[in-house]
């Protein structure tokens, strides 16, 4: 049996659809009841951008926020997670040795920056709230 033109077209529209809500081509087969492999060939066929897990896409954008010189809970606006999470991947790549070592000790002395500037800040708080308690 062949299929029409307008069911094949169908059909690639909605494995885009869904690929590009991040479906995995073993779903995307059970909905439409075809198998795997015809999914990733109507996949390449139409060239459909695949988009990593949210995981994978954390852990390729924190290598670039350490070169700007962020620690891991500053990391979390912009991966848009907890800083738990970021935490818990920095430790994954690190145990995987996804993250070089040059990596690592620009990542410590972003740390080590960012406690200080704490510090920093604290002491500044608490010098204007002594200083406002002094002049009632």
């Amino acid at each position: 049996m062949v299929m029409s033109p307008h069911r094949a077209a169908q059909r690639r529209a909605k494995i885009v659809k869904l690929s590009a809500a991040g479906t995995s081509g073993s779903d995307i087969a059970r909905l439409l009841g075809i198998s795997r492999q015809r999914v990733a060939q109507l996949r390449d066929a139409e060239q459909v951008v695949r988009f990593d897990p949210p995981h994978v896409a954390r852990r390729k954008a924190i290598p670039d926020l350490i070169r700007q010189g962020l620690c891991g809970s500053a990391m979390a606006p912009h991966l848009g997670c907890k800083p738990e999470v970021v935490l818990a991947d920095i430790r994954t790549m690190s145990a995987k040795g996804e993250l070089s070592t040059p990596l690592r000790m620009q990542l410590i002395a972003n740390r080590s920056l960012a406690m200080s500037q704490a510090k920093i800040l604290a002491a500044e708080a608490a010098r204007k709230a002594k200083g406002k308690r002094g002049k009632r």
